[in-house]
């Protein structure tokens, strides 16, 4: 009996070993966080810079990938490949339960309405805006809020393709954030489009970073160390750098 007890113990001892083994594996990978630009794209640059300061800053490891926005939004559901985001509206959250927001914002931008010249706007709200044809790119989450049973959506893959159907008269209006967009329409391709930006931001929004639900830690990591880049200027630096 006393060997048979000392038996149990051991195997009970080292399946606990192997659940902490496990655990701190786990703890250590590091965490994919999206960002739906191109991996060449300046925007991406920069951000993924951000994201290597804030995980020198708190001590955590987060890769920053490239995906499209409707099918990263469905990998974080999944939470497998994916368990965070790196900028979204406020909204994304709605019947997400399975997700946190970092309370600090990522970046503020402005929504502006791009149209070619021959289309003219003489005022910008999203009612007045509901009589045009608008591409926006799938996935967009201030888009399907604000649209919501629009009838003349149009629903594309990225911005350079939304900039050609609004080049090609296939569509009438495109509302992006100029972060997204200003290396597109000052390209070779767009530079004698016609196409034009509405002077007057139509809003201001707060991006945020969402993780899943069980990343809580990691999160507020991000968070207080997105605050101190913020305080110390190392934010700035790199939104600001040439």
């Amino acid at each position: 009996m006393i060997i048979y007890g000392t038996t149990m113990k051991n195997e009970i001892l080292l399946k606990l070993l192997f659940l902490l083994c496990i655990t701190t594996i786990m703890q250590a990978e590091a965490l994919n966080m999206v960002l739906s630009e191109k991996e060449d794209s300046e925007i991406f640059k920069r951000a993924k810079l951000l994201v290597e300061k804030i995980n020198e800053e708190a001590n955590i490891e987060i890769n920053l990938i490239s995906m499209p926005r409707k099918r990263a939004e469905i990998e974080l559901q999944k939470n497998e490949y994916v368990q965070a985001t790196a900028a979204r509206i406020i909204e994304f959250q709605e019947n997400k339960p399975n997700l946190i927001r970092v309370k600090e914002p990522i970046i503020r931008v402005p929504l502006v309405i791009y149209s070619y010249t021959t289309l003219d706007i003489k005022s910008a709200n999203f009612q007045n805006l509901r009589q045009y044809n608008v591409a926006y790119v799938r996935g967009t989450t201030y888009i399907e809020k604000y649209f919501k049973n629009h009838k003349k959506l149009i629903a594309l893959t990225s911005e350079i393709q939304a900039f050609r159907f609004l080049a090609a008269k296939r569509a009438d209006i495109l509302i992006s954030s100029p972060l997204l967009t200003s290396s597109i329409l000052s390209s070779k391709e767009f530079k004698n489009s016609g196409i034009k930006m509405f002077p007057t931001p139509l809003k201001y929004v707060n991006i945020y970073s969402f993780f899943n639900k069980e990343y809580k830690d990691v999160a507020q990591k991000f968070n207080d160390a997105l605050i101190v880049l913020k305080k110390n200027g190392v934010y700035s630096s790199i939104l600001l750098k040439k």
